[in-house]
């Protein structure tokens, strides 16, 4: 018997990874574990929208974005499954999730689909619920939707203390400083992310929102266009470890009145987390810290 499992590495379809593995015998049957790179649309460069075009420097961060992302829902996907997953084959493709998918599931002829029923950034966009729904009605063979309560807690809730490393998003879009501001929003338009750290030589030195350009910049008359993003960003944020624990995260954002904290490892930029990560884990400590940053008559970073 053979088992197809789609992944985006979304919290949901290591959910229903996890499903899988419980109900089948996976170590028993052939296993294969895909994942599909969701590209950005080619016309977003060059293309004349109210945003301007995306220079194909940019469009390219996020081409390797997508296809990073996929790469390691594949190689997270095989740790979770233990065994199974270390024998399992692993395909990466690219474009239309659910219409590649589908090719691979026409070339492989398995005897079961299994895919979550929700996702999140970049690829999970297009999974939400989308996919699921494509496959159900255009795959004529069995397919398990995983669709259980509390499904879609991320790994930091499992038992054990709650940790940066274990919620925060790995796979990052970034900015260095001469990017103009207007390609800055681009990118966090298409990538679906409301913040990005912003690097000079490999180091982090600042953070940039959506806010930050609509109120320091836009409202201010700078021009889009010219103005970069280190004119605009915030400096020497405050800035998380893999280890620091969830509740120690939530106090830090509470005192410096932010949503996302860039995630440092050996001074090394690793990952980002967001209030609304730390709320699936921590969610009325999370509740609590929104409601005071949203008292604060400050105007500031990180999403505020």
């Amino acid at each position: 018997m053979k088992v197809l499992l789609a992944t985006d590495g979304s919290a949901c379809a290591r959910a229903a990874l996890a499903f899988a593995a419980r109900v089948l015998p996976l170590a028993e049957l052939e296993v294969v574990v895909a994942s599909v790179a969701a590209l950005p649309s080619p016309f977003l460069c060059g293309a004349p929208t109210a945003l301007g075009p995306m220079p194909d420097m940019y469009y390219g961060q996020l081409v390797e974005l997508a296809e990073r992302q996929a790469h390691e829902a594949v190689l997270g996907a095989r740790e979770l499954l233990g065994p199974a997953g270390r024998q399992a084959r692993l395909i990466e493709r690219e474009g239309d999730p659910a219409a590649r998918l589908l090719e691979v599931a026409a070339a492989e002829a398995p005897d079961l689909i299994v895919v979550g029923s929700h996702g999140r950034g970049l690829l999970g966009r297009t999974f939400l619920g989308s996919v699921s729904e494509t496959l159900l009605h255009r795959w004529q063979g069995p397919i398990m939707v995983i669709r259980e309560a509390g499904a879609c807690q991320p790994q930091g809730a499992a038992p054990g203390p709650a940790t940066l490393g274990r919620v925060m998003t790995g796979a990052l879009l970034t900015a260095t400083e001469d990017v103009p501001l207007r390609v800055a929003a681009r990118m966090m338009a298409e990538a679906d992310v409301g913040a990005l750290p912003v690097l000079r030589d490999g180091r982090l030195v600042g953070i940039i929102t959506d806010r930050d350009i609509v109120v320091r910049a836009v409202a201010r008359d700078a021009d889009p266009g010219t103005a970069t993003v280190g004119s605009f960003c915030t400096r020497e944020p405050a800035v998380g470890t893999p280890a620091m624990a969830v509740t120690e995260a939530v106090h830090l954002m509470n005192r410096h009145k932010v949503r996302r904290l860039p995630v440092l490892d050996a001074g090394r930029l690793v990952g980002i987390v967001s209030l609304g990560d730390l709320a699936e884990v921590a969610p009325h400590r999370a509740e609590a810290v929104l409601v005071e940053i949203s008292k604060s008559p400050r105007t500031l970073a990180h999403g505020t």
